[in-house]
């Protein structure tokens, strides 16, 4: 009896473990898909299917819209600016349409079908929050978005959207280029595919950007894709840097000149590759993020923000990959004024798998930093 006892114990105990390690499997965030599409820095723009790509408009743009021919369930459109005296670039405001809902989203303001609301605001099927660092929106739809009410913002789609989005964000077929940058033969060029997203008002004097050729300190050594201004592959806080961005070590004075291009791709790599990015290695394509951030050495007149930029969405989409960033800031390094905790934590979601808040019925949105 007492062995048979012994056998049964044994038995439940093999099957809990058993569930227990499906039940861990279930909970571990899946690899990081093409479901995300976001804007960041220095005009930068990464597609659904992974297209990484700059374009420099300053109108209002389709982002990313359900594009259907029947009903449509959702229209997200943004506008830029290049920030105040010509600085940092900013996405100065955002126009959600969801089934029957319209969502105006400005730095200071939350307006829900014409009338201004205080958050967290809540109806059927959408959740908008606001803290200190982000303005989050959740639709039962499928949607999930995130906007820093500085220069980032992050949309993530349901899965049943794939093949049917059009907008700066792409297609979502799961092939990059296919479709956004590449169609029946005809090839097009950032600048091409970022003005076929305009959203035309005629009351709105708005110029469409025009090619303008690379600086030769980018053309010579970033890749031939982002020479052309694409690679393909997959606000309200002071920045403090001290003097510019501090390259390589941190706290240390850069040695690192503006006409050195080789230079800017090991300080890059270096940066993204520090100790506060080793659990993100594996999980993201490291190479888009170091031609990007090279693209912000050469191109951007505040380089040293921009820089700091893509490494902030470096680590936004590590988060969402189910990586664990560090801290990669610090008091002589890309610091925000007035400083804060890290931004994961007063999100309010947490790293994956760390208390994260689910949306309401859509897509679980990312801790970032």
């Amino acid at each position: 009896m007492g062995l048979q006892l012994a056998r049964l114990v044994a038995i439940c105990l093999a099957l809990a473990l058993a569930g227990g390690s499906a039940l861990q499997r279930e909970a571990r965030p899946r690899s990081h898909g093409h479901s995300v599409c976001s804007t960041w820095g220095d005009f930068h723009y990464k597609t659904f299917d992974g297209d990484v790509f700059r374009f420099p408009g300053l109108c209002d743009y389709n982002f990313a819209s359900d594009c259907r021919d029947s009903y449509k369930e959702f229209a997200v459109h943004l506008k830029r600016s290049q920030g105040q005296g010509g600085g940092h670039p900013q996405v100065e405001s955002i126009l959600l349409t969801i089934k029957d809902d319209t969502i105006y989203l400005t730095q200071q303001l939350v307006v829900v079908n014409g009338a201004m609301v205080s958050t967290p605001h809540y109806s059927s099927g959408l959740l908008i929050e606001k803290n200190e660092a982000y303005t989050k929106v959740y639709s039962r739809a499928g949607l999930s978005l995130m906007w820093n009410r500085e220069d980032a913002l992050m949309l993530e789609l349901d899965s049943r959207f794939q093949n049917h989005t059009c907008g700066l964000c792409g297609d979502f077929n799961g092939l990059p280029s296919y479709s956004e940058f590449l169609s029946e033969g005809v090839t097009f060029s950032a600048i091409e595919f970022g003005n076929m997203q305009k959203i035309n008002k005629p009351e709105v004097v708005c110029e469409d950007p025009e090619e303008v050729p690379a600086p030769e300190s980018c053309s010579k050594h970033v890749s031939p894709s982002l020479g052309a201004l694409r690679v393909s592959g997959w606000g309200p806080h002071l920045w403090v840097l001290s003097g510019t961005l501090l390259w390589g070590e941190r706290g240390a004075v850069s040695s690192c000149p503006p006409p050195r291009p080789s230079c800017q791709r090991a300080e890059c790599e270096r940066l993204l590759t520090d100790a506060a990015f080793q659990d993100c290695q594996a999980r993201l394509p490291l190479e888009l993020y170091v031609q990007a951030c090279m693209q912000d050495r050469c191109r951007c007149p505040q380089g040293g923000a921009c820089v700091c930029s893509t490494l902030a969405e470096f680590s936004r989409q590590c988060s969402h990959a189910g990586g664990r960033p560090g801290n990669w800031r610090s008091a002589s390094f890309c610091r925000k004024w007035p400083e804060t905790e890290p931004v994961a934590a007063s999100l309010g979601l947490g790293s994956p798998g760390k208390g994260s808040v689910p949306s309401p019925r859509g897509p679980q949105l990312w801790g970032a930093r």
